[in-house]
């Protein structure tokens, strides 16, 4: 089970989940439905330097996919970008790209392994 610690800017308009350890679906959704519920930024950063994104068969994938579908309405438009640690965890990341493009998510999500790339992709200072 992962530690996620949250924080929340809102000069920046920006909310920052750290993680360490290996994260489960479970908990990811839940640190997401109560980030919308509590206080909504338009900018999302994830850091799983520390830690591990998830790991999951392409039908789990678009059994989140769906979950994801119910908390869209509430966040709206903006931008997550996600930072990984490594190539499996990109690769990961590359097919929940493409399968939120497909969908048709207001939502831009990236994954880089550079967090320097992500905060400029997400327009903030490196």
């Amino acid at each position: 089970m992962a530690i996620i610690e949250t924080i929340f800017d809102n000069a920046q308009d920006l909310t920052t989940h750290i993680v360490t350890n290996r994260l489960e679906y479970p908990q990811i959704f839940e640190v997401m439905k109560k980030s919308v519920e509590t206080k909504r930024t338009s900018l999302v950063l994830w850091d799983f330097r520390g830690g591990q994104f998830l790991d999951m068969s392409g039908s789990e994938m678009k059994d989140v996919m769906k979950d994801l579908r119910t908390l869209a309405p509430t966040r709206g438009s903006g931008r997550t970008a996600m930072v990984v640690s490594s190539d499996a965890d990109l690769g990961t990341g590359r097919m929940v790209e493409t399968l939120l493009e497909t969908e048709g998510f207001e939502v831009s999500v990236r994954f880089f392994r550079d967090m320097t790339e992500a905060r400029e992709w997400l327009g903030l200072d490196a």
